[in-house]
């Protein structure tokens, strides 16, 4: 993923050269004959770039709610409105109860006096027709047809329902939670980034554990080894030359080598000049 937003930005670059240098591109045209659209254009950035820099981040914001804080503008960024909140006197909240209390009682009388009209206009209309027999058989038959009509509208809103989710012209039923993919999903990445971490963690131990043992044990054996390996240069040195080589001084300063030569030169200079 490195390389691939490595790579954008080299073609960004030439696009930039291309365009004579201006850092706007116009895709207008190519995103229609794409028929795409804008959003397109937007790199996200990386989830892994924000997850190995979130103790960084983290500072940072910290960092930022103190500076702002002891400029005075921590409460503004909060809430908008220079971090003065606005509370309701003692007047304006009694008001609005009453107001909520009123609208209350009136919708309840409301209903109240609609069920006592109803009540009264049935009565009205069996007082006119006078007692019937059967009024109980008519009135289970009525029961009974407002009942299977309500059962086969209730059927057919489902039926419906479901062959439009199954030719994807409305979206499915919401899963329960315990059987959500999206909630299991959350759950899969949560569980695996502590995982990762976990195994990161173990991994910077390792390494210093490995670092420690690579010096106690395998270091004396690296340092014989370069010992055998100098001494061997240095008998084969003297057997091909007939001396031992010469060791450089412990310390010497880059500098001095050079400001001697310069010296040398500049003396050379006036030794020629005292012999014309």
């Amino acid at each position: 993923l490195v390389s691939v937003i490595g790579r954008v930005l080299e073609v960004r670059e030439i696009l930039v050269g291309l365009n004579n240098g201006v850092t706007f591109i116009n895709f207008d045209e190519v995103l229609v004959d794409l028929k795409l659209s804008p959003d397109v254009l937007e790199v996200p950035v990386p989830k892994f770039f924000i997850e190995d820099q979130a103790t960084a981040l983290e500072e940072r914001e910290k960092l930022l709610d103190v500076l702002l804080a002891q400029a005075g503008f921590a409460d503004g960024k909060k809430g908008g409105r220079g971090g003065r909140e606005e509370s309701m006197t003692l007047e304006a909240s009694i008001r609005v109860l009453q107001l909520n209390e009123r609208g209350r009682q009136g919708r309840q009388r409301a209903k109240f006096m609609k069920e006592i009209r109803v009540q009264e206009e049935r009565e009205r209309r069996l007082l006119q027709k006078g007692e019937d027999e059967r009024e109980p058989e008519i009135a289970a038959v009525l029961v009974q047809q407002h009942w299977r009509g309500y059962s086969s509208r209730k059927k057919t809103e489902i039926m419906r329902a479901e062959e439009l989710v199954f030719i994807g012209m409305a979206p499915p039923p919401p899963h329960p939670r315990d059987k959500d993919p999206l909630v299991k999903q959350h759950e899969v990445k949560q569980r695996r980034k502590l995982v990762q971490a976990q195994h990161e963690n173990e991994y910077q131990q390792a390494l210093v554990a490995l670092n420690r043992e690579v010096y106690e044990n395998e270091g004396p054996d690296m340092k014989e080894e370069m010992m055998d390996q100098l001494r061997d240069w240095y008998i084969k040195y003297r057997e091909r030359e007939g001396k031992f080589p010469e060791f450089p001084p412990p310390e010497q300063d880059p500098a001095e080598p050079a400001a001697a030569k310069e010296k040398d030169a500049k003396k050379g200079g006036k030794d020629a000049k005292g012999g014309k």
